[in-house]
């Protein structure tokens, strides 16, 4: 199975270097469980929630940002392909009624939106806290069948776009690997 992991030194915004704190995940350990909020403010576990899927998780600082809901959308039709082969999340810290509003305007409907603005559970447990900030930074992680992280990038400049063929290709690979 292919592992990578791609821009993990240091993060900036718009060339300035930010902190990102946390426990930070590498690959090839368990995606943790963490609470998180979805549309109709339930609180939700999604590794449990998806287990035995392969998993798409997507942070973005903003769908309200134009990289965070061009991210977001061209993630929505990449993923396209592979129906209910995967459970995607697009994870931010938005409040869940701005994730249903942007969901409903730009017709996405083959992602799950969950929010982590109550305690910033799921930012501080996979290292992507921006403390200055108090949001997520970008990044994308392919978690297999078995919860293993197979795939891990934290998008270096905040501003910038992940690298979608090498996810796509992380997820072809796990959808048929055993």
């Amino acid at each position: 199975m292919i592992i990578r992991e791609t821009n993990s030194n240091v993060v900036t915004f718009y060339g300035t270097p930010i902190t990102l704190i946390g426990w930070k995940l590498k690959l090839g350990e368990t995606g943790r469980n963490v609470r998180l909020v979805d549309r109709n403010l339930k609180t939700v576990l999604p590794i449990a929630e998806s287990r035995g899927k392969v998993r798409l998780l997507i942070t973005v600082v903003s769908v309200d940002t134009q990289i965070g809901s061009t991210v977001a959308k061209k993630f929505s039709d990449a993923i396209a392909e592979f129906g209910e082969q995967i459970v995607t999340y697009i994870i931010s810290t938005d409040l869940p009624f701005a994730q249903t509003r942007w969901c409903n305007l730009q017709q996405v409907n083959n992602m799950t939106m969950l929010s982590d603005y109550l305690d910033m559970d799921f930012a501080r447990n996979w290292g992507l806290l921006i403390p200055e900030f108090s949001l997520l930074t970008p990044a994308v992680f392919v978690l297999d069948r078995n919860d293993t992280i197979i795939y891990r990038e934290i998008i270096s400049e905040i501003t910038e776009e992940p690298n979608y063929q090498l996810v796509l290709a992380h997820l072809k690979v796990a959808i048929t690997s055993d």
